[in-house]
């Protein structure tokens, strides 16, 4: 299961490439850039499926810069706690680069500022979770007796993150079922 979480966040993160590079997205011309970008192909003379393309780029220019990026910098922390503690939990493994990983994206998703508040919410859960795993990791008995509590509260995590990319058409777009 923790393997779907992370391909899945791998995913969604391919899925981001290539977006909005003007900032806010409000500009007119940045729709056209984004959707060649993402091989969209939509031009006047094609039919149906340029016609979805176009309606996924809207709904995703609907939705604020910071709530895009808290979705995905999210997904990444939560795919990233999933690993690690599946790591410990199957292997035994307290390895110091996955200490050190969960302590920059502590940095990372306290810099967060989403307007949703289902994002925010989310965001000081993963902020909570990532702080209980690096302090699971000082010994390695904790972090062993911690790492099953640990992928239950990444899996939960992970389906909130899904209730909002399914809430929201425009995320929900560029997410996989």
């Amino acid at each position: 299961m923790p393997w779907l979480a992370t391909c899945t966040v791998i995913l969604l993160l391919l899925a981001g490439c290539g977006g909005d590079h003007g900032g806010s997205g409000n500009s007119k011309g940045s729709g056209a850039s984004t959707a060649a970008e993402r091989g969209g192909g939509e031009t006047s003379g094609e039919g149906g499926e340029g016609g979805e393309a176009g309606e996924r780029e809207q709904a995703l220019r609907g939705i604020p810069h910071a709530d895009r990026l808290a979705f995905f910098q999210l997904g990444n922390a939560i795919g990233d706690l999933s690993t690690t503690a599946s790591v410990v939990s199957v292997k035994g493994l307290v390895r110091r680069h996955d200490t050190v990983a969960l302590r920059r994206l502590q940095s990372s998703v306290r810099s967060l500022r989403p307007r949703n508040g289902q994002l925010r919410r989310l965001r000081g859960d993963v902020l909570a979770a990532l702080r209980q795993a690096a302090r699971a990791r000082r010994t390695i008995p904790i972090a062993r007796r911690s790492a099953p509590k640990l992928l239950v509260r990444s899996n939960r995590l992970f389906k909130r993150l899904q209730l909002y990319a399914k809430s929201h058409p425009g995320i929900g777009a560029l997410v996989p079922e």
